[in-house]
């Protein structure tokens, strides 16, 4: 009976998942799960200061420091790309670890939840094994446990799921292009754009509910300002009695 218990209070490692974004994109994309992660290690460590005195040692509290120690295969995707592309420029990182054994309803599951900066880099490839990535997160303070849960779309959960099946990508470019490329001042633009339309549209009282999402989704797939614009004006007509 006791071995059951300790076996139903086991977490598998396979069911916490690492997801990334860039602080900087936070307005302008969701995060990226990392695929491929083979082992990642979250350690926590208080320093101390000892003081010499007459009667013997004197311990004292220090600083704590955080960090997060990853390995993953290496893949062709735009999280791995992301890493290496913060990693380069000395980018701020957010960081979840969702436990999918912990769902919590309306797709959102317990998780942890940290910001820090990639201390490392490191791609090694041996002869008889698949090139993997290993890396050091350094994290500015906790790694404390969201209150809420970490919400995971439909298109995360299916890049989850599909985690066990990708297959490894590593192409051999006759050039040097950018690994990843961070939003654009002008894709920022567009976004609060927008934005700021799905606003106006979601204000059009007058609108039926089918209208404002036809109208909503047109503003999504809009490629310019002067797009978003015209469907605007076209909502606020069809508002107009």
């Amino acid at each position: 009976m006791e071995n059951q218990n300790l076996a139903s209070q086991a977490i598998p490692g396979k069911d916490k998942k690492l997801i990334f974004r860039l602080m900087s994109e936070r307005p302008y994309r969701k995060a990226g799960i990392l695929a491929l992660q083979v082992t990642h290690t979250y350690k926590s460590e208080s320093k101390t200061e000892s003081t010499q005195t007459k009667d013997g040692n004197v311990v004292g509290g220090g600083g704590k420091e955080t960090s997060l120690e990853l390995e993953a295969l290496l893949s062709d995707t735009k999280t791995c790309h992301m890493l290496e592309y913060a990693q380069d420029t000395g980018s701020v990182l957010e960081v979840w670890e969702v436990n999918l054994s912990k769902p919590l309803g309306g797709n959102k599951y317990e998780a942890r939840y940290g910001t820090g900066l990639l201390a490392s880099w490191e791609m090694p490839a041996e002869t008889d094994k698949n090139s993997s990535v290993k890396t050091t997160l350094n994290l500015n303070g906790s790694f404390g446990l969201l209150k809420t849960g970490a919400t995971l779309d439909a298109e995360q959960q299916a890049a989850v799921k599909a985690l066990g099946y990708d297959t490894i990508a590593n192409p051999q470019p006759e050039e040097i292009v950018p690994v990843y490329e961070v939003v654009t001042e002008e894709e920022k633009v567009l976004l609060d754009a927008k934005n700021n339309a799905v606003a106006e549209v979601i204000a059009l009282d007058a609108l039926t509910d089918e209208q404002r999402t036809e109208f909503i989704d047109s503003i999504n797939k809009a490629k310019d300002q002067a797009e978003v614009d015209s469907i605007v004006n076209e909502a606020k007509a069809a508002a107009t009695p």
